[in-house]
């Protein structure tokens, strides 16, 4: 999710969430601040859990809110990036600590902005369990789809150095 909410501050695109369009990340920070109608009554964005994605365990993402996710991402985006033309500006001056809610997800601050860019970087088109990729390649109109069963994603994932 992080990956793709960050792409258009990477191609340099955005400098903030705010601007970033065709994102989750944008639909979530408008919906935080009112500007989507038909909100379900109590039910907000800021303490709304996340639901599991691909390459991490569900266990680490079930004290995770929209908030934590949203700074999270802000967080990732202004970490600079040699590969990349774009960076997210920052919300406050000077160097600031990674969020709290990075231990849930990673060992280490570099480990997470690691698997954040390591999903691109293994070239692989999708994520998901092997019935998940079957049905993708076959909306496609494809018989066959390069990626990656969620379960080996994980093993992938845990492997990687940090």
């Amino acid at each position: 999710m992080a990956y793709v909410d960050l792409n258009p501050a990477r191609a340099a695109i955005c400098d903030t969430l705010a601007e970033s369009d065709h994102t989750t990340i944008q639909r979530r920070l408008r919906e935080r601040e009112g500007q989507i109608k038909n909100i379900q009554p109590g039910r907000s964005i800021l303490d709304r859990p996340l639901k599991p994605v691909a390459g991490l365990d569900a266990d680490a993402l079930l004290d995770m809110s929209e908030t934590s996710y949203i700074e999270l991402v802000q967080w990732t985006g202004e970490q600079p990036r040699s590969d990349k033309r774009g960076k997210l500006k920052p919300l406050t001056e000077g160097k600031r600590a990674a969020p709290a809610d990075i231990w849930q997800i990673a060992s280490h601050p570099k480990q997470w902005v690691r698997q954040v860019q390591g999903t691109e970087s293994v070239y692989y088109r999708a994520i998901g369990s092997a019935e998940a990729l079957m049905a993708k390649a076959e909306a496609l109109g494809q018989t066959w789809m390069k990626g990656v069963a969620s379960e080996v994603a994980k093993k992938i994932l845990r492997e990687r150095p940090t």
